[in-house]
């Protein structure tokens, strides 16, 4: 029974943490629990293990397990993101040398140009 409501205190603890600057209820705190897919699964494996149902070591194991899928998400989420975070910087790189030199283009078209006009005008 201590694992269960240890357990229950770190996802208030975790979920209160995630809105620091925010004043937030034990009730609100529980109903964004059950909005997600996790908080749910997770409030019903501290439902049936309180209730005698489930073992707590089931539902230690089943939630360490989620645990470890969750991180390992993460950990691809990130890999994921820095390698598109990389391919864009070097993108907007490529482009801020297009930039530059399509500029220095243009400066050279426009003394052309106004070479063209002192020229014409003095014939």
């Amino acid at each position: 029974m201590r694992i269960t409501v240890t357990l229950c205190m770190l996802a208030l603890v975790l979920v209160a943490s995630a809105k620091p600057h925010q004043k937030t209820d034990t009730h609100s705190i529980l109903a964004e629990l059950e909005g997600s897919k996790f908080g749910s699964t997770f409030l019903n494996f501290l439902s049936l293990s309180s209730a005698g149902e489930v073992p707590v070591d089931e539902v230690s194991t089943i939630l360490s397990e989620v645990l470890d899928q969750l991180q390992n998400r993460q950990a691809d989420a990130d890999s994921n993101n820095a390698t598109n975070q990389a391919i864009c910087d070097e993108t907007l790189s490529n482009f801020a040398g297009q930039l530059a030199s399509e500029r220095s283009t243009i400066e050279s078209l426009e003394n052309a140009i106004q070479s063209n006009i002192e020229i014409r005008d003095e014939a």
